[in-house]
């Protein structure tokens, strides 16, 4: 089985990839441009199953700037909307912690925690008004159900519980659903 590795500080873009956003989307892109999804994380995060987990890496805000940067040069975007990387088993506090920490170096930047159907509203409500305005929202998804078959779904995986610190920050909930 090939390692596969988290930390993509190794991968730099090739000419042709420069090439290409010169040619194709630098005049698409908007100066000082938002990204609307991004992920931060900490491979020590991540459950042992996951590929690469085990070798320890950290994507946090400095790593995507500097990532995104190789390869949009002065069009890449410095702020965004962060959130962990969501798999099944991860450690979801401690994920939202990191986020949150990263996300507060950057004033334009705003976080989404991840949330599970196992988490206390009341502990969430702490954490949104605790973060207040970072926190723009929730991602709550599929893989934090305890059960395998979450494509169709039967599991309440976000629920009024949670509707009320979000919306009351202007806020919003995105539930993914993809396989």
């Amino acid at each position: 089985m090939t390692q596969v590795s988290l930390d993509p500080s190794d991968l730099q873009p090739r000419p042709p990839d420069r090439e290409l956003f010169d040619r194709l989307l630098r005049d698409f892109v908007p100066d000082h441009p938002f990204d609307f999804h991004a992920h931060l994380y900490r491979g020590g995060d991540l459950p042992e199953s996951f590929a690469g987990a085990s070798a320890p890496c950290k994507v946090g805000l400095s790593c995507y700037r500097r990532q995104m940067t190789a390869w949009m040069g002065d069009r890449a975007p410095s702020d965004g909307m962060f959130f962990g990387l969501p798999e099944r088993g991860v450690d979801i506090a401690s994920a939202n912690e990191f986020c949150l920490a990263e996300t507060a170096e950057a004033s334009q930047s705003r976080a989404l925690l991840m949330i599970g159907p196992e988490d206390d509203p009341a502990a969430v409500e702490s954490l949104v008004a605790a973060n207040s305005p970072l926190v723009a929202g929730f991602k709550v998804y599929h893989v934090f159900a305890d059960r395998t078959d979450t494509i169709i779904v039967r599991q309440r995986l976000s629920g009024q519980q949670f509707d009320r610190p979000v919306l009351e920050l202007g806020g919003w909930l995105r539930l993914v659903l993809q396989p």
